[in-house]
């Protein structure tokens, strides 16, 4: 009996010392691990912090442009930054930025004479006239698929002099110039969501059309460069260029007279007046979202006064959803992180 008494009690003991030194290894080893986590995420934190305050500026993959002719226009960078588009030889080209792999290739018969990737979506509308009839299509990138969105008949002898596109309204306004002898009429014509196509008079020429980004505000230039909305004429501006709008939809225009004045419109409302200290700008820029000033070797964005700056060896060439892309002096595409 003594010894069962004695049996049983060590082997309580046992029982409670291997409790106690479970417990007591899973404290150790609970601080040990939260120490080297808490090494982990503050060493990660570090590097971040490091690689942030080194630059602004961070090189992100390039792809060649070789094939890329210096005479293409409508260049433009998806939202994404995963897909290049361009127009030459009245051909569309597509190219996937990573591998510098060539998509697509659209041609039409008459030619195409003007293309707008999409600010939202990978899909690339394009313009052309075949047999009398404006021809407007879309071509999604995403299932490589063409699709007709609306064909209707235009005067003889008409052409495409500009196209301009809202993401918000789905609104396209197209700009026809026909020729009539020595007569050039301009017409304006705009395709709605439903696809209801209606032509405008304006009753002079129209150059440098711009669409409003919210509202059915379409703004041009005659060719004295007065600027209009709603067919209007804006008082109080002489003399201008239109550049671009913000997602605000104030409108920025440029003094002929003046280089250092840029106005801001709203409607038919001159709102506020601008001036640059640098005047040696090479050229503007918009994305529908904010307008910039671009410089050899620094950009300016008009709507927020933020700045970048890049190598003055490099070419500015556009902007896409993260990157801004250059061309440098092997005509190769350089993307940089955007802090604009």
């Amino acid at each position: 009996m003594i010894r069962l008494k004695i049996k049983n009690k060590l082997k309580r003991s046992l029982i409670s010392l291997t409790f106690i030194y479970a417990f007591c290894a899973f404290i150790i080893c609970f601080v040990v691990i939260s120490h080297l986590n808490a090494s982990i995420v503050t060493h990660n934190i570090s590097q971040a912090n490091d690689a942030n305050s080194k630059t602004s500026l961070k090189e992100v993959p390039n792809f060649t442009m070789n094939t890329v002719p210096n005479e293409a226009i409508d260049i433009s960078f998806s939202y994404d930054d995963k897909y290049c588009t361009y127009l030459y030889n009245s051909e569309i080209y597509v190219k996937e930025i990573g591998t510098n792999k060539l998509i697509k290739k659209i041609s039409e018969k008459s030619g195409i004479r003007k293309s707008i990737l999409m600010g939202n979506r990978n899909i690339i509308m394009y313009f052309y006239i075949l047999n009398s009839k404006l021809e407007v299509k879309t071509y999604n990138i995403e299932n490589g698929l063409i699709a007709e969105q609306k064909s209707f008949a235009v005067p003889k002898n008409s052409a495409i002099k500009s196209v301009d596109y809202s993401n918000a309204t789905n609104l396209i306004f197209i700009n026809l110039e026909q020729i009539s002898g020595n007569n050039k009429i301009d017409s304006i014509y705009y395709l709605n969501i439903m696809k209801n196509v209606r032509k405008i008079y304006p009753g002079h020429s129209v150059n440098n059309m711009l669409l409003a980004n919210n509202s059915l505000a379409l703004y041009f230039e005659d060719n004295n460069n007065n600027l209009y909305c709603h067919s209007k004429l804006i008082p109080g501006i002489k003399r201008e260029h239109i550049i671009g709008c913000d997602s605000n939809d104030n409108v920025y225009a440029r003094s002929l007279d003046n280089k250092s004045i840029i106005y801001v419109v709203n409607n038919n409302n001159l709102i506020k007046t601008r001036r640059l200290n640098d005047l040696n700008f090479v050229g503007f820029y918009t994305n529908k979202n904010s307008v910039y000033v671009i410089y050899k070797n620094y950009i300016i964005n008009l709507t927020n006064n933020a700045r970048l700056n890049y190598n003055n060896e490099l070419r500015f060439i556009g902007m896409g959803g993260l990157n801004v892309y250059f061309k440098d002096n092997n005509d190769h595409i350089v993307g940089l992180k955007r802090t604009i």
